[in-house]
């Protein structure tokens, strides 16, 4: 028998039902109690399972790798993705709380290819009530060791990932509903990526020595861009809508008049000098708020 998801069980007791309708103006008011009671159980036994929390530890070793292509979609809850220990053999380390099941592969040698996340949808399991309360959380660990394509999907919840220690060559992050909070490498080689905002708000960290090129596109929520008072960084906003908020450490190197659409060109002070700068560009059109700081130490 196919397995069904919570989702196909619901749209089909809805056909079922609407396709009897003709049938149930006609009946008695005990018929009709009999099959509301009915469909309520359906619901119940089907769909809000009595099905517990389970817990998954997820490993991958290194092994020849050279590089590697991380690929992790999270779930419902909070999350925290970091860096390995400097001396682990493992390209990857995750312990999972969550509902339904996962998907999860490695592949290749030289190029590992690593996939991690929730295979069935946000299960409605998540609307019985037993679970309201609950708070999981996936922790994941990444190797320090080698250079990562570097892939996260938001779920609903909070992440944090904290990438000062690993050396990137390229970053992709879907906000998805998620709030993110995002600490951008230090010390390491160059790096590219896109940032595409979602429902949930931004914390952007830039520290010292960051260097790379992200662009950010979109997005409902606010960005908080915190940078590092010594760091060295452009930022670019082109095609903005919403509020933006802006303190002293940036210099201004072009700005919109007032209007609908802002344009501005901040950079920090005696940026034309860096050797290792970090450029910023905010794409398309925001409607939350950008706020940009530079903070101490």
């Amino acid at each position: 028998m196919t397995q069904r998801s919570p989702l196909e069980q619901l749209a089909r007791v809805g056909l079922d039902v609407l396709g009897r309708s003709r049938l149930l103006q006609n009946a008695p008011l005990e018929a009709l109690t009999q099959t509301a009671l009915q469909t309520v159980e359906n619901l119940r036994r089907n769909i809000l399972e009595d099905e517990e929390l389970k817990f998954f530890e997820f490993i991958a070793p290194v092994h020849r790798a050279i590089m590697a292509n991380v690929t992790v979609e999270l779930s419902v809850g909070t999350a925290q993705i970091s860096a390995l220990p400097p001396q682990s053999s493992q390209l990857m380390e995750a312990q999972l709380n969550y509902l339904g099941s996962l998907d999860f592969s490695v592949m290749g040698d030289a190029q590992r290819k690593v996939l991690l996340r929730q295979s069935t949808p946000l299960t409605l399991g998540w609307a019985n009530p037993k679970h309201w309360a609950t708070r999981p959380h996936w922790q994941i660990g990444l190797t320090q060791g080698i250079p990562l394509d570097l892939h996260v999907k938001g779920g609903v919840g909070e992440a944090t990932l904290d990438l000062s220690y690993l050396t990137l060559s390229n970053l992709e992050i879907d906000a998805n509903v998620s709030s993110f909070a995002l600490k951008l490498p230090q010390h390491k080689p160059f790096f590219s990526g896109t940032v595409r905002g979602g429902a949930g708000a931004i914390a952007l960290h830039v520290p010292i020595d960051a260097h790379g090129k992200l662009f950010i596109r979109g997005g409902l929520g606010e960005l908080d861009l915190i940078i590092q008072e010594g760091a060295q960084v452009r930022v670019d906003v082109m095609n903005g809508l919403g509020r933006t908020e802006l303190v002293a450490g940036l210099d201004v190197r072009e700005v919109s008049g007032v209007g609908i659409l802002n344009t501005a060109v901040w950079e920090t002070p005696n940026l034309h000098m860096a050797n290792r700068p970090m450029s910023i560009s905010l794409l398309d059109t925001r409607i939350g708020a950008l706020h940009v700081r530079v903070v101490g130490g």
